[in-house]
């Protein structure tokens, strides 16, 4: 789900706000890549507890190989 929303960062301004909030999120442990509001408490890949950090859309590109 993650790879699609990277994919289609160019959203209408009408659709713009209710996603305003989200960020990219990393798991330290294993690279997982979130794109929520928060950061996930558990990675649903690795099971790492508060392992997320927040990074910007150029590292989320990086670490999933686009």
């Amino acid at each position: 789900m993650q790879y699609l929303q990277l994919l289609h960062l160019e959203i209408p301004s009408h659709r713009r706000s209710k996603i305003a909030d989200k960020k990219f999120w990393r798991c330290n442990v294993c690279n997982d890549i979130h794109y929520e509001v928060a950061d996930p408490e558990i990675c649903p890949t690795c099971q790492a507890k508060n392992a997320y950090v927040e990074i910007d859309k150029e590292e989320a590109k990086n670490v999933m190989g686009l």
